[in-house]
């Protein structure tokens, strides 16, 4: 009986004490419980976030993401996954740094807008985050147009400078342009065309090769009328050689005084034209008289005589 008793006595010491606690506990323990489990559940969706957004190139908001289930609050596993995936994004986040200038001058008070979100309204050299890809950005400076540029971000692109100059636009002067003074034309420049020295030889050589046919068809018909009162009707070789041999010099002669014509006119009439000397004027040279040529021609018993004088 005293064994049941103490069990008894133990039981009633173990339900008071029960008692006791439960009666004390709801005051403090679902405050912390719950505290606790929110904060896990956020490290959680965190980490969840910061692999989506990794993967998507959204680096920026993965980074915000990894900082805040990085936290020491955070389930062990969880903090160290995020601790690594925030080293490694805050190396590929690209940023820029923006320099705009006026006359050659660096200035600071510019608003910059990044895909319409004012990034900074100040300008102090401090790289400017933002994911990989295109971008529209966009200056305002004082009372200038706004500037406008378009650009392609690489991943891990650090520091990359973005210029813009503001240049002020002079108006267009209404006033009519001043006419610059017209340039005297050149003075005519005096000219002659003298004849080529060659159009002179030529010229005889025609001459003569006209007055050789001449002397030489004269005198084969001469010898020919001379044969048809000799040896007609029956003249040998011997006799005849004679008579054909002048008429081919005569042939020869009125040849080579076409030809001589020919390139006698085509030198004179194609001869160039050269300046007259300074110490020459036009009206000199005009008057001075061309170089006299005389010919002369006088049938001889033989033939004829042919003769050319001339002044050079």
């Amino acid at each position: 009986m005293s064994l049941g008793r103490g069990r008894a006595a133990l039981h009633i010491v173990g339900i008071v004490a029960l008692l006791a606690r439960s009666s004390v506990a709801p005051a403090q323990t679902p405050t912390a419980v719950q505290g606790g489990s929110e904060s896990k559940k956020a490290c959680i969706v965190q980490h969840e976030a910061a692999q989506t957004f990794r993967q998507a190139g959204k680096l920026l908001e993965a980074r915000d993401a990894a900082l805040v289930c990085s936290r020491d609050d955070c389930p062990a596993v969880v903090r160290a996954d995020c601790g690594d995936w925030l080293d490694a994004v805050s190396k590929t986040i690209p940023s820029l740094v923006i320099r705009v200038k006026h006359d050659e001058k660096d200035v600071f008070d510019v608003r910059v807008s990044i895909d319409g979100k004012l990034a900074t309204s100040h300008l102090d050299g401090t790289p400017i985050d933002l994911n990989p890809g295109p971008h529209a950005l966009r200056f305002e400076y004082a009372n200038f147009d706004p500037i406008q540029q378009e650009i392609l971000v690489l991943e891990g692109e650090k520091n990359r400078v973005i210029a813009a100059t503001f240049v002020e636009v002079r108006p267009v002067s209404k006033e009519p342009l001043q006419k610059l003074p017209e340039r005297e034309a050149p003075a005519p420049v005096d000219s002659y065309r003298p004849t080529p020295v060659l159009t002179y030889v030529l010229g005889g050589v025609a001459v003569v090769g006209a007055a050789g046919f001449a002397a030489f068809a004269i005198s084969g018909q001469s010898k020919r009328k001379t044969l048809e009162t000799s040896c007609r009707p029956v003249c040998t070789d011997n006799d005849l050689q004679p008579v054909r041999t002048q008429f081919i010099m005569a042939d020869a002669a009125l040849g080579i005084g076409i030809v001589s014509a020919l390139t006698a006119g085509i030198l004179y009439f194609t001869r160039p034209a050269k300046p007259l000397p300074a110490s020459a004027s036009l009206q000199r040279r005009a008057s001075w008289p061309a170089p006299p040529i005389a010919f002369g021609f006088s049938p001889t018993a033989s033939g004829a005589q042919f003769a050319m004088a001339t002044e050079f």
